[in-house]
């Protein structure tokens, strides 16, 4: 990471901070949130342009660069090399339904790279005031409790037939996948329930009773998946696209996060000569 005034720690300690202090607003606006159908696809509430504010505001005191959002129209990838990426409200749907499947996640760019990365699940902060996943390149991955930082570890799954694996992006789209139908057909899955909660679940399945072991994501945005990959990779995990190849700023819209020791046998399935 580039030298600032403040390390990739404290910027990640301020963001927690930011956050947790908008917790009534974001509970109280997760109940009341009026909704409205987007152009392209999906819904936009009070609670996504609550939380873009609240990280538009903030951001660029801790490091002054332009901010890619979901709900700002911009093009991709950024002129800028620095940039900071968010997605306010990651599973805009479930809150408008009342589920609590929902965060707000986020990272830091930097010359095409990954420096850090956040995720904030706001009811399991609520319920366990753990809600706050975080990773820094080359620090590891956390999980912020009530004791102090828990490190993240991926789970040791080797065995295929028996992981579990998380589907995540538009549920009218996956079944047009011939790679998601094969996952389907060969190992436990289930359609995630939103990105930041399954990359989560999947960093931190080393000490989860049941893990999830690998999250397949399928034409999802930038926003949708480059915390996820930071966070993963720093704990102990694997990223790539389809095809077994590295993820970049240009090729992040399909990709398999993974224990690392599924890997090979995932890919497998959409290139045979994988192995």
């Amino acid at each position: 990471m580039a030298q600032y005034k403040i390390g990739a720690m404290e910027i990640t300690e301020k963001i927690y901070r930011l956050l947790r202090s908008q917790q009534g607003e974001i509970l109280r606006l997760s109940r009341t949130s009026v909704m409205r159908e987007k152009e392209v696809k999906g819904f936009v509430g009070e609670l996504d342009l609550f939380l873009q504010t609240v990280l538009c505001d903030f951001l660029p005191s801790l490091i002054d660069c332009k901010i890619v959002s979901e709900e700002i129209k911009s093009a991709w990838p950024p002129v800028s090399s620095d940039f900071w990426i968010i997605d306010p409200l990651d599973g805009t749907d479930n809150s408008g339904m009342l589920s609590f499947n929902f965060g707000t996640m986020g990272a830091l760019i930097e010359r095409g790279g990954i420096s850090l990365a956040w995720i904030y699940l706001p009811i399991r902060e609520q319920v366990f005031g753990d809600g706050f996943f975080f990773a820094v390149r080359g620090n590891g991955a956390f999980q912020k409790t009530p004791i102090g930082f828990k490190p993240l570890h991926v789970s040791d799954k080797r065995d295929f037939e028996k992981a579990n694996v998380f589907l995540e992006g538009e549920s009218k789209k996956l079944p047009e996948s011939p790679f998601i139908c094969k996952i389907r057909q060969n190992t436990r899955n289930r359609n995630g329930m939103s990105c930041a909660l399954s990359f989560a679940l999947l960093a931190s399945g080393f000490h989860a009773p049941i893990p999830v072991d690998a999250v397949i994501s399928y034409k999802n945005e930038p926003w949708d998946n480059l915390p996820g990959i930071l966070l993963t990779e720093e704990a102990g995990g694997k990223v790539t696209d389809f095809y077994g190849r590295p993820w970049s700023l240009e090729n992040c819209g399909s990709l398999v996060f993974s224990n690392g020791l599924l890997h090979g046998q995932i890919i497998a399935l959409n290139c045979p000569a994988f192995r």
